[in-house]
């Protein structure tokens, strides 16, 4: 009886295992814009990116087909402060005016640090067989405000989604 119980507790504390992220975790910090996040460590920083604050690139994978699959921030001051619900409708109307079709849309908001936040995620299609997923999330404190956005091979979506979303709620604005 007591080795059926040493073998649950090996299957048991496998399968709690396999839950376990695989990623070793960095924190990210931009004196410039004042907004940090905690991101895996073997995701590639250009931090010189042009029009961008950050821009991380995902290890490629099989999976990718070609495609890289990346993580952007872009911190843009605004002329006079603005809802954040006005800010995220007007992200999610560029997203659509791109991809017109948008699939499998799903939407949240949450809070990072002390500021709300909204997101949607889509499918999409940019090729005759490469279809996305894309993950955008908004910010604003004051007149600043901050979009990160991740474009994923769809085929990857099941792995990075949970890893983005764990990114954007440790995004804090200082």
């Amino acid at each position: 009886m007591r080795k059926y119980g040493v073998i649950l507790f090996i299957i048991l504390f496998s399968l709690s295992l396999a839950g376990c992220d695989m990623f070793a975790w960095r924190n990210y910090r931009n004196s410039e814009y004042k907004f940090s996040l905690r991101m895996p460590r073997s995701w590639d920083i250009d931090a010189d990116a042009l029009n961008a604050a950050l821009v991380a690139y995902l290890p490629p994978s099989s999976r990718d087909d070609n495609f890289a699959s990346n993580m952007r921030v872009v911190v843009d001051d605004l002329p006079a402060e603005v809802p954040l619900g006005t800010y995220y409708d007007i992200n999610r109307a560029e997203f659509e005016q791109v991809f017109k079709r948008l699939l499998d849309v799903k939407e949240g908001q949450g809070m990072s640090g002390l500021i709300r936040y909204q997101w949607f995620a889509f499918n999409a299609q940019i090729g005759e067989d490469i279809l996305i997923r894309t993950i955008s999330a908004v910010w604003i404190k004051g007149k600043r405000v901050y979009v990160l956005t991740c474009v994923m091979n769809l085929r990857r979506a099941q792995e990075i989604e949970p890893v983005i979303l764990k990114i954007i709620s440790s995004f804090s604005i200082h």
